[in-house]
């Protein structure tokens, strides 16, 4: 007996006794994946791809209606198809629209990938292919990155999945299949090529095989019948598509420079697949050709599956020049076949070798797939570099209405929703915008001048009581430098409440008053008629007056420049001793600095009072105070204690 005959099975089908039992061992390998997985869904922030995923399911905002969906997709990603983002829109009504449990989607999506990569290795070749099958995909760190991305790519590995299965349950049944199995059959089909134009590839492969490999039987045209109306139902989205394939020289995507030739192709496929170690797989997929020599049941279907599909890309990327080094993505729809590939090598080997081999592969790969550099077909260029899902998760409980955040940023993270420009930051903060909260963004560096920043934030900045700053130290020093010595001409810097190599958040407070202030934006002061409420009052006593700070909340309804307000402060016989007015701010929150004199005055008790007028008449606004009243003058505030000097 040679050497080979001693390492290679001749029966690889039949050593495991209760293959029935094998399924269970599938559950580990979920649970694997689905932590994998899970530990990535709140651990950066969503990319400028997702942000695009974001604006066709209405940006965070709530459902929209599919019409809206369809339209777009087709005004502003015209390369994609719209299924994907119709689930995705689906799943955001079940769940909630924040990052981690819109990205879940794609979690759940992979392990639906894997159970289906499992029961198409099961019925197609064996239990035992199947369960390595599963193993190699849940090690695959490219498909892995993909399980926490708002993007439909782990959607298009899983339903490839179900469309060979069914095909294959579908041709190579004794009877007549059911109704429900050409049901599956045509909506596997019609999901398939609504989640991704790449769904050309599996596609093709069954075409290839149906063609040449299946007796032209009634299934057979059956077949052909049920796929070919399914393919159908994509010709409203057809003009869409030919429209972006003529206008293919114009696009980022393409590029006859840095498309990859058919070697560099599969050289690349096979190097992500198997973690950056293809020497593995390559002699895994010499074992799996043994078996196609031997013809092992399923074993010429596989392979054929796999290189038609290869084919058809190969053959796309010619013609269309679409996949460069950095869209490898595009030959993730391969995965499920280069899977079953893996577990038809592996059970090639005699059991006493494959016990052996098979956990040292699989260590490799899992030690080569967490530590997989993806940097270089995920360009730096594409992500962002602050952490914006960090700094919403520290901001949310503290910033106020009325407060302004800075965030800087390497990169303008935005995408087109509909006539107007998102910014990654109004997803992120946009609970706290709808809460009052202002945001203002510099690009830095290569932004704006500084000069031109400088006095940009003097003006937005202006009568804040709290200034929040987010961003990466070092990033940019000279701007850093420039936003804190702006805002140290009317604020104080108070402690970071955030502070690692990656983010730092610091705030300024109105200088005067207390780092650890804390307003009441929620309960009003004081209802005035006309919409015209406010809310908390901030005091800091000095020597020669009195500094407050006044939020007001002013209805958009409010005409401006007609009412003005009236701090004034009274002693204990009912004296005016002090009083400022000014005219109430515009927007819908500010925040008014007022300074009443209290230079000379005796020590004592003295009342502070409030009122909002029409200037040009002098007619006081009634109101409504904390303790529901309803008051015609003027409303008290608070008692103010000046003690000896």
């Amino acid at each position: 007996m040679s050497i080979i005959d001693k390492i290679i099975d001749t029966q690889p089908y039949h050593h495991f006794r209760h293959q029935q039992l094998l399924w269970m061992l599938l559950i580990p390998i979920l649970l694997f994946a689905t932590w994998r997985g899970s530990a990535q869904l709140d651990a950066d922030s969503v990319r400028n791809p997702e942000l695009i995923s974001l604006a066709h399911v209405g940006f965070g905002d709530g459902p929209v209606s599919p019409g809206d969906v369809w339209n777009h997709v087709r005004i502003v990603s015209p390369a994609h198809v719209p299924g994907y983002f119709f689930l995705l829109d689906a799943w955001g009504i079940l769940v909630g629209w924040s990052p981690a449990m819109l990205r879940a989607f794609s979690l759940f999506a992979g392990i639906i990938a894997l159970a289906w990569t499992y029961r198409l290795g099961r019925d197609t070749l064996s239990p035992q292919i199947g369960l390595y099958a599963a193993v190699a995909l849940a090690l695959s760190g490219f498909l892995t990155f993909y399980l926490h991305e708002l993007r439909m790519y782990s959607l298009v590995v899983a339903t490839t999945a179900f469309e060979f299965w069914i095909y294959h349950r579908i041709v190579s049944r004794q009877h007549a299949p059911r109704w429900y199995e050409w049901g599956a059959l045509f909506l596997s089909t019609v999901m398939l090529i609504y989640t991704h134009l790449t769904a050309i590839f599996p596609l093709a492969a069954i075409g290839i095989y149906h063609l040449l490999f299946i007796a032209k039987t009634r299934c057979w045209w059956s077949v052909l019948i049920v796929m070919g109306f399914a393919g159908t139902t994509f010709l409203p989205w057809l003009p869409v598509t030919l429209r972006r394939f003529q206008d293919v020289s114009k696009s980022n995507h393409h590029s006859s420079t840095d498309v990859l030739h058919p070697f560099a192709l599969v050289e690349r496929m096979v190097a992500l697949f198997s973690n950056n170690v293809a020497i593995i797989f390559v002699i895994i997929a010499i074992l799996a050709a043994i078996a196609w020599l031997t013809t092992q049941r399923g074993a010429k279907q596989t392979w054929i599956w796999l290189l038609a599909a290869l084919l058809a890309a190969i053959v796309s990327n010619a013609v269309a020049n679409f996949i460069p080094l950095r869209r490898m993505r595009y030959l993730l729809p391969l995965w499920p076949l280069l899977a079953l590939i893996v577990g038809l090598g592996i059970v090639q080997l005699r059991p006493r070798y494959r016990y052996l081999a098979t956990p040292i592969i699989f260590g490799v790969w899992l030690f080569t797939g967490i530590t997989l550099d993806l940097s270089i077909i995920q360009p730096r260029s594409e992500n962002s570099l602050l952490p914006y899902h960090l700094v919403a998760r520290e901001l949310e409980d503290v910033a106020q209405r009325g407060d302004l955040l800075i965030h800087i940023n390497d990169k303008l993270v935005a995408t087109d929703f509909w006539d107007e420009t998102r910014f990654v930051g109004d997803y992120y903060f946009r609970e706290m915008i709808a809460n009052g909260v202002d945001d203002m963004f510099f690009k830095a560096p290569g932004g704006i001048p500084l000069e031109d920043a400088t006095r940009l934030l003097r003006q937005v900045a202006a009568n804040r009581l709290r200034i929040w700053l987010a961003y990466v130290p070092g990033s940019d020093p000279d701007m850093e430098t420039a936003i804190d010595t702006t805002l140290r001409e009317n604020y104080a810097a108070c402690p970071a409440i955030y502070n690692t190599t990656q983010l730092r958040i610091t705030s300024y407070i109105r200088q005067g008053f207390s780092c650890d202030v804390r307003p009441d934006v929620e309960h009003a002061v004081v209802e005035f008629d006309e919409a015209i409420v406010l809310y908390d009052v901030v005091l800091a006593s000095q020597l020669e007056s009195v500094q407050l700070l006044a939020g007001w909340s002013i209805g958009t309804d409010v005409p401006p420049e007609t009412y003005s307000y009236s701090f004034q402060l009274f002693d204990e016989h009912g004296d005016k001793v002090a009083q400022s007015d000014d005219g109430l701010p515009s927007e819908s929150f500010r925040w008014t600095t007022t300074s009443l004199p209290i230079e000379g005055l005796p020590p004592g008790e003295y009342r502070l009072m409030v009122a909002v007028y029409a200037w040009q008449t002098g007619e006081k606004l009634m109101g409504v105070n904390a303790a529901g009243e309803r008051i015609t003058d003027f409303f008290p505030v608070e008692t103010i204690t000046i003690g000896s000097r």
